[in-house]
């Protein structure tokens, strides 16, 4: 107990002589420094802020093109659609679309290339003719999809989510 006591106490000394030295350092008088101090916190603070909000509101603007990542239109459990889709410099698109079967077997439908902007893109699949499909920032949603997707037999599974 005693050497528990000790090292509590050993670490409130040095928390004290941190906050003095943090004290001390504020009271140097010269407005420049910590103008400086204060601008170098503020913009590393906004910089990864601006990074994060920049991406969401990019895509949730539609300026760049969806976000890359994994899209399904039903449930892990259920056969269903998924839709890899791979982004490259900013307004270029490209990716496979999967079915999964219910045993989870897949069979590859196509791959796709193309570009996407202003929250709508257009592919050309490997097979068929040409698809245009909206995007939010975590939705795909295709017209009429039963047209080039052979399990698609509702309107609600030409939506995509991203997972």
């Amino acid at each position: 107990m005693r050497a528990g006591t000790r090292i509590l106490a050993a670490l409130g000394v040095v928390v004290v002589s941190a906050a003095g030295l943090v004290a001390c350092s504020d009271d140097s008088g010269s407005s420049a420094k910590k103008s400086t101090t204060t601008t170098a916190a503020a913009t590393t603070t906004t910089t990864a802020a601006a990074a994060t909000t920049s991406g969401a509101a990019t895509t949730t603007a539609g300026a760049a093109g969806p976000v890359a990542g994994t899209y399904t239109n039903a449930g892990a459990n259920d056969p269903h659609y998924s839709m890899v889709v791979q982004t490259s410099n900013g307004t270029g698109i490209g990716g496979t679309m999967t079915f999964v079967f219910q045993d989870g077997t897949t069979q590859q439908t196509f791959t796709f290339s193309g570009t996407a902007s202003g929250g709508s893109a257009n592919v050309t699949p490997s097979t068929g003719s040409a698809i245009t499909f909206t995007y939010t920032s975590n939705q795909l949603t295709f017209a009429n999809c039963s047209a080039y997707l052979q399990y698609a037999t509702q309107a609600s599974q030409c939506t995509f989510t991203l997972q």
